[in-house]
């Protein structure tokens, strides 16, 4: 009975091992083929992305080809310009949220200043849905998206407030035509009208007039930052997103505040998201996965401010969740958000590799770790966007 017992036991723990063994055999190529997929997809989402930059590199070639031949220059819209053209090409207006610049361009030697004035008051009393409906090229964008595999998410753009009525009268509602007429009428006595030719021989009348875009911040509001940045002035324009988003100054440096802000890179929206990079990583949050989603939805301004700040939160509460101090891991967020976490990583160690820098970062105090930053970053653009963002974080903290 003793033999035969001890022959039992021996064959559980003989079993047990055997289990172990397969379980870490099946373990080791569950793991493995979770590793194959997940490196199938990236390099499906990065074949994607190149198929969505091609086709924006192509629709951007034409459609400035087309503003070339129509007005011998290539003036399209940018992170802080909002441009549109009519359907015919005859008509455009532009407007500069940084400067608060408007123009209104009218191929017509016969153009008088009512026309100009119902083309500007057209264009102040717009919402998101119709500059979306009137975008040329984004339009051109989505169509070729759908000839392609790219399982691009869109979105449907309701109606809302208008883009521009808001920085120039808050109390103007869209409903009254007499009021909007009326600050159009103003906009076009306070500013230039004149006729010029233009390259192909044709005649147009431009309108050159302006608006304020930022006003006093209440000084009772508490700063932070100092050591490094001023109190400064915000954007009109930061009151119409308020209930979406708490943290402003990414927003007004990415975009000042040009819900049609985009950029070659593609870059799209108030806050400037990439479909391959920080949008398609905010995007995994939402939908479970990376995926590409098409510019009508970035040009959602709820949707563009919801990615924008997941990807912010990703990269102060993930990438960076090893830095202490809280003021240095917003420096580092800053400037990740601009140029990613692997440049972050380079300036202080010069390595992309992350986890070796967080425990150097972590010897730095807030003035070193800014001044690392500010000096060892791979690029300008994002030395710059630091100090940028840096003080107009002091001038939006507790803004209301």
């Amino acid at each position: 009975m003793r033999v035969m017992y001890i022959s039992v036991i021996s064959l559980f723990i003989f079993g047990i091992f055997s289990i172990c063994d397969v379980s870490a055999q099946s373990f080791s190529d569950y793991k493995k083929s979770v590793e194959n997929e997940f490196e199938d997809y990236q390099v499906k989402l990065t074949k994607e992305f190149e198929q969505l930059k091609k086709i924006y590199d192509e629709e951007y070639r034409k459609f400035t080809g087309k503003v070339q031949d129509e007005w011998g220059d290539k003036i399209v819209s940018d992170d802080k310009i909002w441009v549109e053209y009519s359907p015919d090409m005859k008509t455009r207006k532009i407007i500069n949220f940084e400067t608060g610049e408007i123009i209104v361009q009218i191929k017509d030697e016969k153009a008088d200043k009512v026309k100009l004035a119902t083309e500007l008051a057209n264009f102040i009393t717009q919402d998101i849905s119709e500059a979306n409906k009137n975008d040329i090229l984004s339009a051109n964008i989505e169509e070729k998206l759908k000839e392609t595999d790219i399982k691009s998410d869109t979105s449907k753009i309701v109606q809302g407030e208008p883009i521009i009525l808001s920085m120039i009268d808050n109390n103007i509602e869209v409903s009254d035509t007499k009021a909007v007429a009326a600050a159009a009428v103003s906009m076009v006595k306070s500013g230039s009208v004149k006729q010029e030719t233009l390259h192909n021989g044709e005649t147009a009348v431009t309108l050159t007039t302006s608006i304020a875009v930022e006003e006093e911040k209440d000084k009772s509001s508490d700063a932070v930052l100092t050591a490094n940045t001023g109190v400064g002035k915000i954007h009109k324009k930061a009151g119409d997103y308020k209930e979406l988003v708490k943290q402003y100054a990414v927003i007004h440096n990415e975009s000042s505040f040009n819900p049609k802000a985009v950029s070659h890179v593609p870059a799209y929206g108030l806050m400037q998201l990439v479909p391959k990079s920080g949008g398609a990583e905010a995007a995994s949050v939402y939908f479970g996965k990376q995926v590409i989603l098409a510019p009508s939805y970035f040009y959602n301004p709820e949707n563009n401010i919801k990615l924008g700040a997941t990807y912010l939160s990703q990269l102060y509460y993930n990438y960076f969740k090893g830095i202490k101090n809280p003021e240095v891991r917003l420096y580092c967020t800053i400037c990740a958000y601009n140029t990613g976490p692997g440049n972050v990583s380079r300036a202080f160690i010069g390595s992309t590799k992350l986890g070796n820098a967080i425990s150097v970062i972590n010897e730095k105090s807030p003035q070193e770790a800014y001044n690392i930053l500010l000096n060892k970053l791979p690029y300008e653009e994002t030395r710059n966007y630091l100090k940028r963002v840096s003080s107009s974080y002091n001038a939006y903290y507790g803004y209301k």
